[in-house]
């Protein structure tokens, strides 16, 4: 797994408190350690479900759904998941 992910997340992948908080600046892989952590966590309890919400719903589709569309191709389970744009939804 650390070759998908990268090094210094170590403590964000591991963290079982209730509250995670990705920290960094600029084009530090926060983003995409969050996506591949969500993927990864929806896949492994598959009665689970995540919900993604974005202050400004346009912005959604161009920001974080882009995001975990962009983690299923890099953890290569894009045959275990239905992504859809209307409605914006992935099963």
């Amino acid at each position: 797994m650390k070759a998908t992910i990268g090094e210094g997340y170590t403590d964000f992948w591991r963290f079982t408190g209730r509250y995670r908080v990705c920290k960094g600046s600029r084009a530090s892989k926060k983003s995409t350690t969050t996506a591949i952590w969500f993927i990864w966590n929806t896949m492994k309890y598959p009665q689970a479900n995540t919900l993604v919400v974005r202050k400004t719903f346009r912005t959604l589709k161009d920001s974080c759904y882009t995001q975990l569309k962009w983690a299923i191709r890099r953890l290569g389970v894009q045959s275990q998941w239905k992504v859809t744009e209307s409605p914006l939804e992935m099963t």
